[in-house]
């Protein structure tokens, strides 16, 4: 596993394993407070109660998280400093492909970690390797639309016409989200239907 799994997966054993006594329950920083949503208090059906793992259970902060570990990783990829929208992409509805990209359990762990959250996707695809110096993810909202984050700084003050030049501007995030939307086939539509963002 990565550093940065072996040090979420630590943290809430370190915690004590258990509800603090406040109804509040836990916050970490500025971050909405969560709680641990024990095993018999997940819905009848619900996909987390597959492989459910008390030391490294589902929390809630007004959505469910598959695991504290997802959250943790969430609450790090939301509120890395400098982290900015680059890209939007909007791809059919109930497109397969994103459907797999929503629901794959064998992304390999070297090209991305998984964070879910419900309906919600986030892979990590930098940030989390020794080494590493910005943070990138793609962030999958349902089946659609996509949104890439990074808090690389650009390496080009030329203007933005299109994906292609983000390649010249970014060039530790591009290839590692083109990367991942390779492995679903998906990179040449969200390069000809992305929305290029300010990024600044």
């Amino acid at each position: 596993r990565s550093l940065l799994t072996n040090w979420t997966c630590g943290v809430w054993p370190s915690l004590g394993g258990r509800q603090p006594a406040a109804e509040r329950g836990y916050r970490i920083g500025t971050s909405r407070p969560f709680r641990v949503v024990p095993y018999g208090d997940l819905p009848d059906g619900h996909p987390y109660a597959e492989g459910y793992n008390e030391r490294d259970p589902v929390v809630g902060n007004g959505s469910f998280y598959r695991s504290f570990t997802a959250n943790l990783l969430s609450l790090v990829a939301r509120h890395g400093l400098g982290m900015k929208p680059v890209v939007s992409a909007f791809i059919a509805l109930f497109d397969d492909r994103c459907e797999s990209l929503l629901t794959a359990d064998d992304i390999p762990e070297s090209e991305g970690i998984v964070a879910d959250c419900g309906d919600w996707r986030r892979v990590i695809v930098s940030g989390f390797r020794p080494g590493d110096t910005v943070v990138a993810y793609v962030w999958l909202l349902g089946v659609s639309p996509f949104f890439f984050y990074t808090t690389e700084p650009p390496a080009s003050d030329a203007p933005v016409a299109s994906f292609a030049s983000l390649d010249v501007r970014y060039p530790i995030s591009v290839p590692l989200w083109r990367s991942l939307l390779r492995r679903f086939d998906l990179e040449s539509d969200v390069i000809r239907r992305g929305r290029i963002l300010s990024g600044e």
